[in-house]
């Protein structure tokens, strides 16, 4: 066997000859074949079980020893830079995450309360990803491996991640755990929010069934990414070379099942944002009347910002279906194999409007709740003949209400939805029935606001209190009676 080594030392010497700029004398890269021949870090056809493959360093030896002989003092230093450079991205990776400066923001607003359903949410959906990222960022330590292509030739550098079986484990089987654990966590975010406000619970079970779906989409990607391309499938043995070649015909095999699973995630995320779209659109938006516009209702109705994130990925997602199709029509038809139509960049960037969405309106609701408790107002026009004026937060009595011909009343300024579709709803029920319209007041001067025997300036009914997440326990059925 030493003989053998020799031999592959030789060779390498005789390819890089030795001079004074090489990293590597003779005797050293022996020693180096040595330890690899001794710790099994070369796959041996037939012989080469799971964790073979995952410690592994290569398939052929040849390649490592040519590597060794023709590395510079220089390449060397700088991978040692690379090493480090490495260490310290993935360290700052989460900080890189185009979540983090948003989750933080959350927790500062929400004084770092962890028991609220938002911030369980929020956290998940960033702390897992992270994590994936990380594990991503970590697979740059491993940037060789020693194997032949489908050519018969050695190919050093790791170029994607299914050259390298522990670079395979590492980001596409146990990071995308955490990537898709992640976005799951943040898909719950809009049924929550549907369902806060859906006094009607039939309609619930079609959203029910699209968000399980979906999720389960997610997750069969996972068990295809661990079962149907394992590591032991990478690379096959090739009599000729003695070795294993990189199969890159079960690697086209499995991206295109790889590609079939992510245009069933893209129809099911669509099929979700339709039921979502349809609940809202037949709790809200038919049952009430209101001549906002449009940048008016994004900044003052919660479920408003829902509707347009499910909008924005009801038309924007097929759009990389149709790149699949595509796929496949050169795949199948023009024999084209080896043509990269990988747009995951672009389908994550267009499925995180709706995980940015969830920021957005958090920050709009707290603006809401403090706008309202500042007591700011602004006139919106109605169907009555009626003019509130003087309207504060301390009182709204019959004193301060008179009937004119200005058809307007006067509500609190990026009043919450919540409260706002509760008293809207009151109030065109009301105003169909009787010119005299009540919208949440007695005559008298102990006036009421809003839910019964709550007065607007009481310190524990104020329209703080009606935000989406006060710690109580129905905090997510604000709307339901």
């Amino acid at each position: 066997m030493d003989g053998i080594l020799y031999d592959y030392a030789n060779k390498a010497f005789e390819k890089f000859p030795y001079t004074d700029n090489s990293q590597n004398t003779p005797e050293y890269v022996l020693e180096q074949l040595k330890k690899a021949q001794e710790k099994n870090y070369f796959v041996t056809p037939g012989h080469s079980g799971y964790f073979d493959w995952i410690f592994s360093k290569g398939t052929n030896m040849t390649c490592y020893a040519e590597y060794l002989a023709g590395l510079s003092k220089e390449d060397y230093v700088g991978s040692k830079i690379d090493l480090v450079r490495t260490i310290i991205y993935s360290c700052a990776k989460p900080l890189q995450s185009p979540f983090f400066y948003w989750t933080l923001l959350l927790l500062i607003l929400h004084k770092f309360n962890f028991k609220k359903p938002v911030m369980k949410i929020i956290l998940a959906h960033y702390v897992l990803r992270a994590i994936g990222d990380i594990l991503d960022q970590l697979s740059g330590l491993m940037p060789l491996y020693f194997s032949l292509d489908e050519n018969g030739n050695c190919r050093n550098s790791v170029g994607a991640a299914e050259q390298h079986p522990f670079r395979w484990l590492l980001t596409r089987q146990i990071g995308c755990i955490f990537w898709y654990f992640g976005e799951i966590c943040g898909d719950w975010y809009p049924l929550l929010r549907t369902r806060a406000v859906a006094r009607d619970q039939k309609s619930m079970i079609w959203v029910y069934t699209s968000c399980v779906l979906f999720n389960l989409s997610k997750i069969t990607l996972i068990f295809i990414q661990f079962f149907f391309l394992p590591v032991t499938k990478l690379y096959k043995y090739n009599e000729e070379t003695n070795s294993y070649l990189y199969d890159n015909d079960e690697k086209n095999k499995f991206y295109n099942k790889y590609w079939i699973n992510i245009g069933v995630i893209i129809l099911c995320s669509v099929l979700y944002d339709i039921t979502v779209f349809f609940v809202l659109k037949r709790q809200i938006f038919s049952k009430t009347k209101s001549d906002f516009g449009f940048l008016k209702k994004f900044r003052t109705i919660s479920e408003y910002r829902i509707i347009v994130s499910v909008l924005i990925c009801i038309f924007l997602l097929p759009v990389i279906l149709a790149t699949i199709v595509i796929k496949f029509y050169f795949y199948n038809k023009k024999d084209m194999k080896n043509l990269n139509f990988s747009f995951e960049d672009i389908r994550t960037l267009i499925v995180n409007v709706q995980y940015f969405m969830i920021f957005i309106d958090q920050i709009m609701l707290f603006r809401s709740r403090d706008d309202s408790s500042m007591g700011e107002t602004t006139s919106m026009t109605t169907g009555g003949g009626y003019n509130t004026n003087n309207f504060s937060s301390n009182n709204f009595s019959s004193n301060n209400f008179s009937s004119n011909n200005s058809n307007q009343y006067v509500k609190p300024y990026n009043i919450d939805s919540k409260l706002y579709y509760t008293n809207l709803n009151s109030l065109n029920s009301n105003m169909a029935q009787s010119n005299t319209t009540q919208f949440g007041y007695s005559n008298n001067n102990n006036s009421n606001f809003g839910r019964n025997n709550s007065n607007y300036s009481g310190r524990n009914n104020t329209i703080a209190n009606y935000d989406d997440y006060n710690g109580t326990a129905n905090e997510w059925n604000y709307l339901r009676k």
